[in-house]
């Protein structure tokens, strides 16, 4: 009797595992679908997120989501970089053109060549070129084949930054020049604003090296410059 009781337990055990395996493997084919199932971002939710300013999301997306295969992630990050960005306009822009190519017509490539193409700040190289073609190939995104349009317009923004100092200093020094007679070293400008003031006559001498000037003044005063910069002087 008591071996029989004993065959009874074993039986009822051997069933409640049985059902138990059937139950957990009723659940796990949902749980392995759910796992399966992930929603593909498409261009236009992404187009949609960066036009409402949300590009922090969209980049997470870039990294975690399942894109659309027809979905360019470097051109989307360019522009989100460009977007991002604290530069001189025409800066980021040539870095934009730098990372997609001319001609792109996937996602964003509305943006990006308006990016591109709409005008800059003031005087900036890319303003220039653009407004009236001149220097087209200069820098230019159709051809730009050598990727250095932020290297071309970078040299030229720090030139511009240095012209603009020179111009400054110029201008500090004209101010300076008013009610001082003339002293070796001034510029045609500084004399011209100087006691002297403007000459009677001017003697020019063009050599292959330089460029002479006399200017006479009355009463045997007389000026001597060598390429705009006083040289000499007779009173």
């Amino acid at each position: 009797m008591k071996r029989l009781t004993l065959f009874l337990v074993f039986v009822s055990l051997l069933v409640l595992g049985a059902c138990s395996s059937a139950s957990v493997a009723k659940d796990k084919p949902e749980e392995a679908t759910a796992e399966i199932i992930q929603t593909v971002v498409t261009g236009k939710e992404i187009e949609e997120l960066i036009k409402a300013g949300e590009t922090d999301k969209v980049e997470k997306m870039l990294n975690e989501s399942t894109l659309e295969p027809n979905i360019d992630i470097e051109a989307v990050k360019s522009y989100i970089t460009f977007l991002k960005s604290d530069e001189l306009m025409s800066l980021k822009t040539a870095k934009l053109m730098d990372s997609v190519d001319f001609g792109y017509s996937g996602i964003l490539s509305t943006e990006i060549s308006n990016a591109i193409y709409l005008p800059h700040e003031e005087g900036s190289l890319i303003t220039g070129i653009f407004k009236d073609r001149e220097g087209f190939d200069y820098i230019d995104w159709k051809y730009n084949d050598a990727k250095d349009a932020y290297v071309k317009a970078k040299d030229y923004s720090e030139l511009s930054v240095k012209v603009e100092v020179e111009k400054a200093l110029k201008k500090k020094l004209v101010e300076e020049a008013k009610g001082k007679n003339p002293h070796i070293g001034m510029t045609k400008e500084e004399v011209e604003a100087s006691l002297w003031g403007q000459p009677e006559t001017i003697n020019r001498t063009v050599t292959e090296y330089s460029i002479h000037e006399q200017w006479v003044y009355g009463q045997g005063q007389y000026l001597y410059f060598t390429d705009g910069i006083l040289t000499s002087f007779q009173d």
